[in-house]
């Protein structure tokens, strides 16, 4: 490149002899680089510098093209002639000063003889340069430039720093404040322009050792006012362009070039951090180049001898002499800033944590991660910097999601915690480091290509990159507006996406268990136990931690879901599908049949499921945006609607009465959250937001003439988001919203396995609220109460049923564990706590709740003492509502997805061959006529034991599940 002073655009009257003018030359104009703030959204660690530097390249050709063709268009406001190149821009002209003088102001011109006469007696020259003899991208990696440094650096170019620098509109410029070192190699390189001319031509662009933020932010504003057509600001940053101070050193050494950029940073930060002035990682970046230093810290000097080292330097920090701390604390990240990928993720963690310049923190996670690094290990200085990438990648994740907000400091006791005391943030995430290796590494052995599909989870950086709407860049950005939540994190940041990841269908049983795993992992589900885990390492040390052996023995959480991935991963590739032949189930005696017998009986067979599909049907919810499976959105439930038999589609009829149905205990559960629960002592837990959404578009949907009724499933929390609604649902005035309770008669241990093996006082939770909404006009007739009366209740007037037999666990439908992983996902298809019901699981196969137990009787009375004729059933759960209303109302019912709607249809389809058996009148109720009801009487008298289980109870020797009486169990 050449330069020559250049002229910004002011009277012609303070101007000396102008450059004759070269026209301009024709070329394609370069496309318009991405601006400052895209730029800085971008973030990427993989070969950041790289992307800055090609970034500033093309900023520049486009800016030197574009600001010769503003020039001309604005030719009348300069007073020169615009040349053919920005390189040949004429100076500004204003005063000579003597030679060595120090700048206050930016005017000195550069003389060829003052060059020359500095050079000879100091080696260096100070003059008043332009931005266009300098390079933006750096030559090579003596300093490059990182993302907060160019985030910084943009202060320097705001319109409100123009508007701060004068209160007389006319006086407003943009200027650097402080001087940009440059290197010359020779003094050849310094030239005159031509005989005769005092100017001095630079043959070749001087690199500089400090300040490329500062110019490439310049670029970048330039090229924004340009693109922008802002003439007045592109006039102001063309004057500033014209008036910098620069100091060219004749053939520096390695040290004074290291030396020469300590010092602009010292002289920098005062007024910015834009050359990381106030970042101790960079002042240990250039301290490791220093030949003596580099001697010391390769010698393992003391930490007096090493301030000794450094102060023969004079180098400051601040604007203070270093200390023994500040040695101290140098030793320590000296071998992390010489690695590419973590100075690459600290630029980038920089940008949003300037906690991270502190020499404090940086020393104590510098000692983390040496720390866990073994000696015997050849690569433990790989190892280490891996941890410190890791680290400096997940702070600035976690600030970036707001699990770290930024009005909370990310302090040294936050981050570190006290030394082999207090287990802190590092820990921790260290520890979920160590599980996912753990588990990747296992899982590898089993299946390469599983594991290649689960690697999204392997780190929250990666999470981000893959779940974020735009990679990290709309993180980025709503960090810079200021937008993220203090409530939020990496869990609730992306917990559709990342549900509708792990719902896609097609994905074989171990690749979702071990994505289950590792999410829950990342979204917090295991801290505790992970902080347990952290506090031992403080104590015995971590190198001995043996993995496999804790999960073998560990009766917490994170043990007995990594049993049931290892229980996944033994087992082979499994599918989800529907349950086995249900649909067909086997009619008694059907082997004996004639063929043409047999054709009939499968003829009558469809037939029967075709009439029981137009009383009784379900609907699965829909995939709407990035809502799937049991997402329950707005969107889901709305659209669900509109193909509802019973929803939009619905004509009421003036003796029709319609029942909404939200049974909690039914409502898909977010197992990652509520664990999997069967015993009878715990209570139910549900999803709040996706519970909320249910209510709400029910009462949103209910009509003045419709029931609403709200069962709490025997939970305390359940019951307080209901009587949240209670204002909502006697909102139209036309309501009575009364309080009904249910108490439940508790079986046996014997007799049902989810029974505690251990009793204590006041444990057993028997009770249940349903909230129930019933229209005030055209009250429902009272009738006589024949069931659940034990405290004395004659008529349905009473608002409680009591006496109410539980459902048994044997008497519940069953699925096999492909079945229900694929309808609620690997976690809830789990190992469950309680060895009796996990026995009983193993030998029968998975219901679909473990805490359901309102008999079929139970909802056949509900129904009858409100007179209901057609029921809409938000929680289908196991069908107990559908094959109480098969034959006597009509019923639509809410699955989770198509498996559950597929799994529901087959059991309804056993449940109505069985009721066609018993009842000769269950036909004729479906709509059948007399013909087919002899066949049905025909073929299906003999009743089917494993749907008979499923509709009454059967003697003890059947029903009990064997479970007996475990006094160990909890």
């Amino acid at each position: 490149m050449a330069s020559q002073q250049g002229a910004a655009p002011v009277p012609k009257s303070s101007r000396t002899a102008q450059q004759p003018a070269v026209p301009p030359a024709a070329s394609p104009a370069p496309p318009a680089p991405l601006a400052v703030a895209e730029l800085l959204e971008v973030e990427s660690v993989q070969s950041q510098a790289g992307h800055l530097i090609n970034w500033a390249k093309g900023t520049k050709e486009y800016v030197d093209h574009a600001l010769l063709k503003f020039l001309s268009e604005k030719q009348a406001l300069v007073s020169f002639k615009v040349p053919a190149s920005v390189m040949l821009v004429p100076p500004l002209q204003i005063s000579a000063a003597a030679s060595g003088a120090h700048l206050t102001s930016f005017r000195e011109v550069m003389q060829y003889d003052n060059l020359q006469l500095s050079f000879l007696k100091t080696g260096q020259y100070e003059a008043a340069g332009t931005v266009w003899m300098l390079d933006p991208p750096p030559a090579d990696t003596s300093d490059t430039v990182s993302i907060s440094q160019l985030d910084a650096a943009m202060a320097n170019w705001t319109e409100e720093r123009l508007l701060l620098s004068s209160d007389h509109p006319p006086s407003r410029r943009y200027s650097f404040d402080v001087p940009l070192p440059a290197r010359v190699g020779n003094t050849r390189v310094a030239q005159r322009m031509a005989q005769g001319e005092s100017t001095v031509l630079m043959a070749t662009g001087a690199p500089m050792l400090a300040g490329h933020a500062l110019v490439m932010a310049l670029y970048g504003a330039m090229a924004e006012a340009l693109s922008a057509g802002n003439s007045d600001r592109a006039f102001k940053l063309f004057e500033a362009a014209l008036s910098v101070p620069i100091r060219l050193r004749l053939s520096p050494d390695p040290d004074a070039c290291q030396l020469a950029s300590l010092l602009f940073s010292e002289t920098v930060f005062s007024a910015c951090a834009a050359s990381g002035a106030d970042s101790f990682w960079k002042l240990a970046e250039k301290v490791s180049r220093l030949t003596k230093c580099q001697k010391a810290l390769a010698e393992n000097l003391s930490i007096p001898k090493l301030t000794g080292v450094l102060k023969c330097y004079g180098i400051t920090f601040k604007g203070n002499a270093l200390t023994d701390s500040h040695a101290k604390a140098l030793k320590s990240p000296t071998p992390f800033v010489g690695n590419q990928a973590c100075a690459a993720a600290y630029s980038l963690a920089g940008a949003f944590c300037p906690e991270l310049r502190e020499p404090a923190l940086l020393m104590r996670l510098a000692q983390l991660c040496k720390g866990r690094a073994a000696p015997p290990q050849a690569d433990k200085d790989a190892v280490a910097c891996d941890s410190m990438a890791f680290i400096l990648d997940c702070l600035r994740v976690a600030r970036l999601t707001g699990e770290a907000p930024r009005g909370e400091t990310l302090s040294l006791s936050k981050v570190t915690g006290q030394e082999k005391k207090t287990p802190a943030m590092a820990h921790v995430l260290f520890k979920k480091h160590d599980v996912i290796d753990y588990i990747m590494h296992e899982a590898a052995l089993i299946d390469k290509e599983m594991v290649t599909t689960v690697s999204i989870f392997r780190t929250p950086l990666s999470i981000v990159k893959r779940f974020s709407a735009s990679g990290e860049k709309s993180l980025a950005a709503a960090f810079r507006r200021e937008e993220t939540s203090d409530t939020s994190g990496l869990e609730n940041t992306f917990a559709v996406p990342v549900a509708e990841y792990r719902d896609q269908q097609g994905r074989d049983a171990k690749t979702q268990a071990l994505i289950d795993f590792a999410w829950a992992v990342w979204a917090g589900h295991f801290d505790e136990e992970l902080q347990e885990l952290a506090a031992q390492d403080l104590q015995v040390g971590a190198a001995a931690f043996l993995w496999h052996r804790y999960f073998a023995e560990s009766t917490k959480e994170m043990g007995v879901k990594y049993r049931a991935l290892t229980a996944a991963c033994s087992a082979g590739p499994i599918s989800a599908g529907t349950a086995e032949g249900a649909a067909s189930g086997v009619v008694m005696g059907a082997s004996e049949l004639q063929e043409a017998d047999q054709e009939d009986l499968q003829k009558t067979k469809d037939l029967l499921f075709s009439l029981r599909r137009k009383t009784v049907s379900f609907v699965a919810l829909p995939s709407v945006g990035g809502a799937t499976g049991a997402e329950h959105s707005a969107a889901q439930l709305q659209k669900l609607w509109e193909e509802m038999r019973l929803g939009h589609r619905y004509a009421k009829k003036k003796q029709d009465v319609r029942a909404f149905v939200v049974s909690a205990d039914l409502f898909a559960p977010n197992v990652s959250k509520t664990g999997v629960a069967a015993s009878l002592g715990d209570p139910v837990a549900v999803d709040a937001d996706r519970f909320g959404r249910v209510l709400d578009f029910v009462l949103q949907k209910r009509s003045v003439h419709d029931i609403v009724i709200f069962l709490d499933g025997r939970s305390r929390s359940c019951r307080k988001l209901i009587e949240e609604k209670e204002e909502s649902l006697a909102a139209s005035g036309a309501h009575a919203v009364t309080e009904c309770w249910c108490v439940y008669v508790q079986p046996s241990k014997e007799q049902d396995s989810r029974v505690p093996g251990r009793m204590t006082s006041f444990a057993c939770n028997s009770k249940e609220v349903a909230i129930c909404s019933i229209p005030k006009r055209g009250a429902m007739k009272v009738v006589q109460r024949a069931e659940f009366n034990l405290r004395g209740e004659t008529t349905s007037s009473a608002t409680t049923y009591t006496g109410v037999p539980m459902r048994l666990y044997s008497e519940l439908p069953r699925m096999t564990y492909e079945t229900k992983a694929s309808i609620l996902g690997n976690a809830a298809a789990g190992a469950v706590r309680g060895k009796r019901a996990q026995k009983y699981i193993d030998a029968n196969g998975h219901p679909f709740s473990h805490l359901e137990v309102k008999p079929l009787s139970f909802w056949q009375r509900i129904c009858e003492h409100h007179h209901i004729t057609h029921i809409v059933d938000f929680t289908a759960g196991s069908g107990g509502l559908a094959i109480a209303a098969s034959g006597a109302m009509e019923y639509e019912g809410v699955a989770v997805n198509e498996v559950h709607r597929e799994w529901l249809d087959a059991t309804l389809d056993r449940c109505a061959l069985y009721m066609a058996g018993r009842d000769k009148n269950f036909a004729q109720k479906l709509g059948g006529d007399d013909g087919f009801v002899e066949k049905v009487e025909k073929y299906f008298a003999g009743a089917m034991m494993e749907v008979r289980r499923l509709l009454e109870p059967v003697a003890d020797e059947e029903g009990g599940d064997g479970g007996g009486s475990d006094p160990d169990e909890e």
